[in-house]
């Protein structure tokens, strides 16, 4: 049986189950989503692979409205006792809500969709390809070339099949299913480290070499040591560092959520100019570019609108969930970017290419860095003007006139998101898909690498 008609299999599975847990509950009133997921994992360390298995998984949510107050409970025992558990569950937090009142702009209420859905993205035959071994010679491949280069080469490399199946409170059926496949790569020199990671929802969007190739580059680049000084450089923000601080402006700001809070950096400043000008950010569902896995309806069963966050440097629009509209009022209504508990989730972001190559940009540095990824950040400094601190990671290196001078020990930045992207003088024409690292199975944020000017490092590591 081949990848196309296990997801199909998947699908009716799914249906079935919904079915069952839906069994004997009042219409209206109570909505069922399942998630399966299949994903086979290639781990590797020591160039040579240390893991090989495949990993299930089902889950059932449950979600119920009482009184205009919504419950959800998720559980991922499918048998009839846990079916039953987290129906009860579900009914017994709305009628909680109920009970604890508060004043709704108007009552919650589940959606009726007018139609059923079935909708299949990405390429099946890459999971073919990952489970009939074309993915395990690919990658004996790739380690031996490490092997060749002399360096060390450790990760991981996935495919995955997943189907999301919601049975609507009018009875309607909606699905979703995709094939995805994900690769990171971390080449090591006994002084140096360099990082490569790619997402492929297409057979001809593999390259695990390439990938392997690259943190190859860095890492050997990266061996020799410089020491340097804390303080603003000039940079070159490869796509993977460039999505980790938009994944951190989509958790703390991108939603009507945050807006409430008062954490987002939009709250309040529609219109107005928040970064430079260059700088258009959105969430589009729809795969536009063809990177990423696309999305028919969210958690709550709406279809996704595009949204934009920041046009043109302006601040723009927030993500809204049927949850967020009722307590908002006065004509909001759902982008579709509910995630099924009455918050909002963004999993679709972009931020728009340029024109530039990433080569000249890192030519185009008399003395700066070029930064592969960040890790440890955190984006919960000052929210309101995206203000994050975090660290270096694999492979960043140190250029000067243009040219690679070697890499340099761990620096932390700390520094306003909004005032760097004002200091935006160079976007790449060529994006790529970044797993998230915040949110739920095949996401991506899609973003091009960028040049700031004067970026602020505040403190090194020292040995």
């Amino acid at each position: 049986m081949n990848a196309e008609e296990r997801l199909e299999g998947l699908m009716r599975a799914d249906r079935a189950l919904a079915e069952q847990a839906a069994d004997g509950a009042v219409s209206g009133v109570l909505e069922v989503q399942v998630g399966s997921d299949e994903t086979h994992h290639l781990r590797y360390g020591g160039n040579e692979v240390v893991l090989d298995h495949t990993v299930r998984s089902h889950s059932v949510t449950i979600r119920a409205v009482v009184d205009g107050y919504l419950g959800v409970a998720t559980t991922e025992r499918c048998d009839r006792e846990g079916l039953t558990w987290v129906r009860d569950q579900a009914v017994r937090a709305a009628e909680a809500q109920a009970r604890r009142g508060g004043s709704l702009e108007r009552p919650y209420e589940l959606p009726g969709p007018e139609a059923e859905i079935s909708e299949s993205f990405g390429d099946p035959s890459l999971v073919d390809w990952g489970q009939g071994g074309g993915k395990i010679q690919t990658l004996h491949d790739v380690l031996a070339r490490a092997d060749a280069d002399s360096v060390v080469m450790a990760g991981s490399v996935s495919t995955s099949m997943r189907s999301q199946t919601l049975l609507a409170a009018n009875g309607r059926f909606l699905n979703q299913r995709y094939a995805v496949g994900n690769g990171q790569f971390i080449a090591q020199t006994p002084t140096g480290s360099g990082f490569r990671c790619g997402q492929f929802t297409q057979s001809g969007q593999v390259g695990l070499q390439a990938l392997s190739e690259d943190a190859t580059f860095k890492a050997k680049a990266a061996s020799h040591k410089v020491d340097l000084d804390v303080g603003a450089y000039d940079v070159v923000l490869e796509p993977p560092a460039v999505a980790e601080l938009l994944d951190w402006m989509g958790y703390v700001s991108f939603t009507a959520k945050s807006v409430e809070d008062g954490m987002s950096c939009l709250a309040n400043r529609h219109g107005e100019q928040i970064t430079g000008e260059s700088i258009t950010i959105f969430d589009d569902a729809s795969a536009p570019t063809g990177l990423g896995v696309a999305s028919a309806f969210d958690g709550e069963g709406v279809a996704p609108q595009r949204v934009t966050f920041i046009d043109g440097g302006r601040a723009g629009n927030v993500a809204h969930s049927l949850a967020s509209a009722a307590r908002f009022g006065g004509g909001s209504c759902s982008t579709g970017h509910g995630d099924g508990s009455g918050g909002e989730s963004v999993g679709h972001l972009h931020m728009a290419p340029g024109q530039d190559d990433l080569e000249a940009m890192v030519k185009g540095l008399e003395r700066g860095l070029w930064i592969n990824r960040f890790h440890y950040v955190n984006g919960l400094l000052d929210p309101r003007q995206a203000t994050m601190t975090g660290l270096t990671r694999d492979g960043c290196l140190l250029i000067e006139g243009g040219e690679v001078v070697g890499g340099f020990h761990t620096m932390r930045f700390t520094e306003s998101i909004l005032e760097a992207f004002k200091r935006v003088d160079g976007i790449g024409a060529q994006l790529e898909a970044v797993a998230r690292s915040m949110g739920r199975g095949g996401r991506a944020t899609v973003v091009p690498a960028l040049r700031i000017r004067q970026f602020p490092f505040t403190s090194k590591q020292t040995r």
